[in-house]
């Protein structure tokens, strides 16, 4: 009876042809990292080691592989969020902008103290200018990442739908009020209502 061959390493990728481009894209930059991983510190790895990309980085990959290949503007906006069915009700957060009048990516870290700890959201999406006036814009986005606490780690998922205020006496800031459906995937409840106010400044054009 043959025995069968020992593997060192097994590689399993499941459902390739139903993923798109820019995900398999995603998929294939982390192997790489992975094997560079290996050849750094592979020394230092337990008898069996055992690496999953998790659905949810593909799905931030793909979201920020949405944005333009070239920005044409760049702003940074300081936000305040009002949750109006959870304690505590504040938080504050920060987001960088990279892309042109109707379309862009952005990224967003938000401070929000649960229960006496910090927790901390790191978030990746798209905003699109649904319709652009004189003095104000009509802006729609979603986002998703994680948040970490020093107990839990959770998925996280924004979508918002929001007016940008455009004074010009400003010289480049934007008053932005958004209405947000908050989520994470791990717990029961359903979209937590959100309601954000933010000051951006556009720094680059």
């Amino acid at each position: 009876m043959k025995r069968p061959e020992k593997s060192a390493a097994i590689l399993t990728i499941k459902d390739a042809p139903k993923m798109t481009a820019s995900g398999r894209r995603a998929v294939a930059q982390w192997l790489r990292k992975q094997a560079k991983f290996l050849e750094k510190d592979g020394s230092g790895f337990a008898k069996r080691f055992t690496a999953r990309y998790l659905y949810l980085l593909l799905l931030v990959s793909i979201i920020c592989s949405a944005s333009p290949a070239r920005a044409e503007t760049y702003s940074l906006g300081l936000c305040g969020s009002l949750y109006l069915t959870t304690s505590p009700r504040t938080a504050g957060c920060a987001s960088f902008y990279a892309g042109d009048d109707k379309t862009r990516s952005f990224s967003t870290i938000e401070l929000r103290p649960v229960n006496g700890q910090p927790t901390h959201s790191v978030r990746s999406g798209v905003e699109r200018t649904l319709f652009s006036g004189k003095f104000l814009d009509l802006l729609a986005s979603g986002q998703i990442g994680l948040a970490l606490s020093p107990s839990a780690l959770s998925g996280d998922m924004l979508g918002a739908v929001g007016v940008a205020w455009k004074p010009s006496f400003l010289h480049g800031i934007h008053v932005v009020i958004r209405g947000s459906g908050s989520k994470a995937p791990a717990l029961i409840q359903g979209w937590e209502p959100v309601g954000q106010l933010e000051f951006r400044y556009q720094f680059r054009q």
